[in-house]
């Protein structure tokens, strides 16, 4: 993984800031920190259980979403992948980006993808061999957030032998408990259970998978930390400093004292070494040049290569090779 070296006399503890008013995002991105700045709106869709032949997806909804087993047993058919994963109860797989999959009673994928769309029976309903689920759809309703899940895998699957307190073991109960009930059910206190185990969730994955963001040692402002997320996820676009004052709230001649008294780069260098971070994320995903270069926003070769050398060292056609061994 690339990270940048904006001060060539940093120390390994990326001591590189002059003073407590910046962050290091690779300091930066704590599991309590990320928790804190992670905010998401959660819909719960289906609760029920599925009998017979069967098959569920949200592939093509455009949305995160995810799916615990709540008790029996089904497989996920991935993508392309060829040998689909076996699901249990207290399992649950978390798609954090819209993708191909299929989640079925059938291990066979032809018979997975053939299988009926069946509606979904109540809980209560008494068959020994069905599979209850309970699924919902995340959205980030935040800028920052949408930054983090830009560093997060596609997908994430909870084992139940993952879940070593306990916790989401005594909230899928309690989610069972609500959906088997005759009255009173309460759909908000499944949407806030749900919640609870997704944040439980993507903890246990920050701890056993810790974050490292390609920006390493891009020193940025709590102030302008709204502005760095845009540019992660638009590297594209135009980013002359009246659009970076507008993205930051502010008028032009504000945002050029502020940002200079807050960052030993200027909004340019920060731009270019953004996209040149994320640059080499996308090479080391095995993403051509050529791509890259129009991905992170630069119209011609030159220029990105202009650029990558500037911020690494190094040409990108080097730093491909050295990544690709």
């Amino acid at each position: 993984m690339f990270l940048l070296a904006v001060d060539s006399n940093a120390d390994n503890d990326l001591k590189i800031v002059h003073s407590s008013f910046f962050i290091v995002l690779f300091v930066m991105f704590n599991i309590e920190w990320l928790l804190d700045n992670l905010t998401i709106q959660n819909t719960v869709y289906h609760m029920g259980k599925y009998c017979g032949a069967w098959k569920g997806s949200t592939a093509g909804a455009g949305k995160a979403s995810y799916h615990i087993i709540m008790e029996g047993t089904g497989w996920l058919h991935h993508g392309s992948q060829p040998i689909p994963t076996f699901l249990q109860e207290g399992d649950m797989v978390l798609f954090l980006q819209d993708c191909p999959f299929v989640l079925s009673g059938f291990q066979d994928r032809e018979e997975a993808f053939d299988a009926p769309q069946r509606e979904m029976q109540p809980m209560t309903y008494k068959d020994e061999e069905g599979t209850a689920l309970t699924c919902g759809f995340i959205t980030f309703t935040s800028v920052v957030s949408k930054m983090i899940l830009h560093f997060l895998p596609q997908m994430i699957l909870f084992r139940k032998q993952d879940d070593h307190s306990g916790s989401v073991r005594k909230l899928v109960d309690v989610i069972t408990q609500e959906a088997i009930r005759t009255d009173h059910k309460s759909e908000k206190l499944v949407v806030s259970l749900t919640e609870m185990i997704f944040f439980m969730v993507i903890r246990q994955q920050f701890i056993a998978h810790p974050l490292i963001s390609p920006l390493g040692r891009v020193p940025v402002s709590k102030e302008f930390l709204h502005l760095l997320a845009e540019i992660v996820l638009f590297p594209d676009r135009d980013w002359t400093v009246e659009n970076m004052a507008q993205a930051s709230g502010m008028s032009r001649s504000w945002f050029t004292q502020r940002f200079s008294q807050a960052s030993p780069l200027s909004p340019a260098d920060m731009v270019r070494h953004v996209r040149i971070a994320l640059a080499c994320q996308a090479i080391d995903d095995g993403v051509s040049l050529t791509e890259c270069a129009e991905k992170v926003g630069y119209q011609s070769q030159a220029a990105f290569s202009r650029a990558f050398q500037r911020v690494t060292g190094e040409t990108p056609g080097r730093y491909s090779r050295k990544s690709n061994h």
